[in-house]
């Protein structure tokens, strides 16, 4: 398929097909606005986002084909260096070895990560809204919006999204994780504030 920009997609698909592809690139997604998640938001955290056009898969544990979840996607709360010993990187995506880099330079007696990844559509930037911890667990938040009118992409494709994100605490016993995706990239959620951002790789902005 030919490269289009923002403009000829909102001419073909109209507004609110656009929010509706916003909310197809995965399971559960809403398109709810972001507010205010359950538990206490977290703002001390390190944050990695990378994208890779051309990866299907960025990290799993245990055989890359028996992997849990579908290409693309998944999660892990790591707490300690075997654990991130436990991981495999794919070895071909510069995107991965930007979130392998930031995992194991982790202090894991002060500090441990989140790493989550998904396909998102190629014509659309995704942006981290925030993570708040509960008793048991973590949520994140996401949202999702086009490119700027003047950038080419392609309806056709989808890149790897990866987040890798260093929290204050260690040896949580963590139970459940969740991860709310948005389609509309409004406000920040009340309560959260910026942590500090290690920037994107493997393939420019997210």
């Amino acid at each position: 398929m030919p490269d289009w920009s923002r403009r000829r997609a909102l001419q073909a698909v109209g507004t609110v097909t656009a929010v509706a592809l916003a909310g197809c690139t995965g399971g559960g997604d809403t398109a709810d606005p972001p507010t205010r998640r359950h538990g206490d938001p977290v703002t001390d955290y390190d944050l990695l986002q990378v994208r890779d056009p051309d990866a299907t898969q960025l990290f799993w544990r245990g055989d890359r084909e028996t992997a849990d979840g579908r290409v693309g996607g998944g999660y892990e709360y790591v707490d300690s260096e075997s654990t991130l010993d436990g991981l495999s990187f794919a070895s071909d995506s510069d995107a991965a070895a930007d979130l392998s880099a930031f995992a194991f330079a982790t202090d894991f007696d002060e500090r441990s990560v989140l790493l989550l990844a998904r396909q998102v559509a190629e014509c659309y930037e995704a942006e981290f809204r925030g993570v708040w911890r509960d008793d048991d667990g973590l949520e994140t938040a996401f949202c999702q919006q086009l490119r700027p009118a003047d950038e080419s992409c392609s309806r056709e494709r989808e890149d790897a999204f990866g987040v890798a994100l260093r929290v204050p605490f260690a040896d949580a016993e963590f139970t459940s994780f969740g991860s709310h995706w948005s389609g509309d990239c409004g406000p920040k959620p009340v309560g959260i504030d910026e942590g500090r951002n290690a920037g994107s790789g493997g393939g420019g902005d997210a």
